[in-house]
């Protein structure tokens, strides 16, 4: 059986997180020139039923839609990383309809 050791200290500097909450598409991540950022867990949270998916520069799709019902929730970590952005793109958030929904993400800038 492989040990594996992981050394907190090591990423904790470098991480970041970020959160949104509207009732419209809207950014979650402001775009960094030459790096991509990479999303290591994120929760999404809906007071009426709709989809949220994330995208990256407001064109390619991070995520498939979360369908969400009313106070519906999803949370997704993974130390390595979910997804990331493409170089120097933003990370931002589509809804349908016109509900409350607040997005949160813990990210790493990953420079290209």
């Amino acid at each position: 059986m492989p040990i594996l050791v992981v050394q907190n200290d090591a990423f904790t500097s470098s991480l970041k997180s970020a959160q949104i909450t509207n009732t419209a598409s809207a950014d979650v991540v402001a775009a960094v020139a030459s790096t991509k950022l990479r999303v290591l867990a994120m929760a999404i949270t809906a007071s009426s039923g709709c989809t949220v998916k994330l995208q990256s520069g407001a064109s390619s799709d991070l995520t498939p839609p979360f369908y969400l019902g009313a106070n519906g929730n999803i949370t997704l970590s993974n130390s390595l990383g979910l997804f990331e952005s493409a170089s120097g793109e933003k990370i931002n958030a589509v809804v349908s309809g016109t509900t409350d929904y607040s997005v949160f993400v813990s990210y790493r800038e990953v420079p290209v």
